[in-house]
């Protein structure tokens, strides 16, 4: 995968987003702890990507549909369903080892697998760095979606989808609608003419919602 990075990079929400790629552990099983300047980011980065055409057209459409009750409850409810800590195992760590960014946008490793991993942009700077080895794709669909066959940090992803070309804005704002609108079922939706299938699930094991996993299927 080959962009030009000056002219995708710089643009304020790539800006914001990058710095977030690197806060996570690997590992399923190892507890997170952000640090205040992590979390200063991760604020940073929602006030930035507030500010765009795409998540002002997601607000309207939640507050719409009453998912949210006015722009502070949506940011809120961004904010939790993508950074807000959880056991991604029931019997996991209490404090939190995993989040809905961590998973759906950097990917974690289990003892046999990559999870998770939706991002194109994760993906780009991971092969870029030599962790992750692309092996090609087992599906490409209309508009903007691949599935790709990847090593990472050793682990293999058999079959990781994601958009590709798209703004962190519009990962997080798919998503979360999806998830709020048909939480841990199918979400379709019409995209450029093509219709496209999300799947989202919940984190069954704790209250309220969040982000276990979301991605295009293909």
């Amino acid at each position: 995968m080959t962009i030009n990075e000056n002219n995708v990079f710089s643009k304020p929400t790539f800006q914001a987003f990058l710095p977030l790629l690197d806060n996570y552990k690997s590992w399923i099983g190892e507890v997170e702890t952000l640090t205040s300047s992590q979390w200063n980011e991760i604020n940073h980065f929602l006030d930035v990507i507030m500010q765009t055409s795409v998540m002002d057209l997601t607000y309207k459409f939640l507050l719409d549909n009453g998912k949210v009750a006015n722009m502070a409850d949506f940011r809120d409810t961004i904010k939790e369903l993508w950074f807000n800590l959880y056991s991604r195992s029931s019997s996991g760590p209490a404090s939190g080892d995993s989040s809905g960014f961590e998973h759906v946008i950097v990917g974690e490793l289990k003892p046999d697998k990559v999870s998770g991993f939706h991002n194109w942009v994760q993906f780009y700077m991971e092969e870029k760095a030599g962790r992750l080895n692309y092996k090609g794709y087992k599906a490409i669909a209309e508009p903007n979606m691949v599935a790709a066959l990847f090593d990472w940090q050793g682990k293999t992803k058999s079959k990781g989808s994601f958009f590709y070309g798209v703004s962190p804005e519009f990962d997080i704002a798919i998503y979360s609608i999806c998830a709020l609108m048909h939480p841990s079922s199918p979400c379709i939706f019409n995209m450029n003419g093509q219709n496209v299938k999300i799947q989202t699930y919940d984190v069954s094991h704790k209250s309220g919602l969040q982000v276990a996993t979301a991605y295009p299927d293909i």
